[in-house]
């Protein structure tokens, strides 16, 4: 988002604890190793091996996967041999291609930093229990039901069939953001605080810019006040279904399953430096710094 995510000292007001946790945690995509706790479920996957920045903790979460209504779409790995009663094996995510993308893109996240600046609470925080219920809410909503241009769903071939050289569209992708992925960001971002304000002008538990509030509420259709714990949240998970819909469309073959790693990473580099800064090679999303944190807390849970 506008995603201020650059504050890295301690906020006058608040409880000792609260002002130490905002010290650590805020925004500065550091490499504090975290207390260790069992890695929660995001599909199949495991991020336990990523260095990690912070502390807290909150029982975990369902993680939320995306799917397609397009139910014609058919798995590229089926076998005869399956026993009656199992699920079938998803489709498999088609590996990352990188080519110039034409579409309008969100504001820039991070203009330039304030030297000497000391980030400020702009009110009161939240209780962490309501910090948690409004990520969970705006996680789970999909806000591109009665969006414009909504993201389409490829329809995959049989196994036997070579992939059409342009893909073939169904229905409607159904997408939301999974809770782990949701609550990892807002606590890399802010440590949770709903009120905190960065020197670069991201605001709240999700940091977001006045420009990207503007730009996401405009694609939307929405219009929630990122000033507010709701608004700030659901503004969040805004961008992170934003950018799961454009890395799907143009880089995964119209495809959107956001626990495939390689997704999963272009989505959360792009929420910190913009999908501009994603970079693909050798098939595979290159990871930065803040990506290797988000998905470390994704397992850790340090949130409390």
């Amino acid at each position: 988002m506008g995603i201020s995510g650059r504050a890295k000292l301690a906020i006058a007001g608040g409880s000792t604890a609260a002002v130490l946790v905002a010290a650590v945690v805020l925004l500065t995509g550091g490499d504090k190793q975290p207390p260790t706790k069992p890695a929660a479920a995001l599909g199949d996957l495991s991020f336990s091996s990523a260095a990690v920045s912070t502390t807290p903790s909150v029982a975990s979460s369902s993680a939320a996967t995306t799917s397609s209504s397009a139910s014609s779409s058919s798995s590229k790995a089926t076998s005869s041999s399956r026993k009656p009663g199992a699920p079938a094996p998803k489709p498999a995510m088609p590996a990352p291609t990188s080519h110039p993308v034409d579409i309008p893109v969100p504001p820039p996240p991070h203009p330039p930093e304030v030297p000497n600046c000391t980030p400020t609470l702009a009110g009161d925080n939240a209780p962490k229990g309501d910090v948690k219920s409004a990520l969970l809410a705006a996680a789970g909503k999909q806000y591109w039901t009665n969006a414009s241009n909504p993201p389409l769903v490829a329809i995959d071939p049989p196994p036997d069939v070579p992939p059409p050289a342009t893909p073939q569209l169904g229905g409607k992708a159904v997408i939301t953001v999974p809770p782990a992925l949701m609550q990892a960001i807002a606590w890399q971002e802010s440590g949770w605080q709903s009120a905190i304000k960065a020197c670069d002008g991201g605001l709240g538990t999700m940091q977001i810019m006045d420009p990207t509030a503007k730009w996401m509420n405009q694609r939307f259709g929405t219009s929630y006040d990122y000033k507010t714990l709701a608004g700030n949240t659901a503004i969040g998970a805004e961008y992170l279904q934003w950018l799961i819909a454009y890395f799907g469309e143009n880089n995964f073959g119209y495809h959107y399953d956001i626990t495939d790693p390689d997704l999963l990473t272009a989505v959360i580099v792009g929420y910190n430096a913009g999908p501009g800064a994603v970079v693909f090679a050798n098939g595979h999303t290159v990871a930065s710094k803040y990506a290797n944190n988000v998905r470390a807390l994704m397992s850790s849970q340090p949130w409390g």
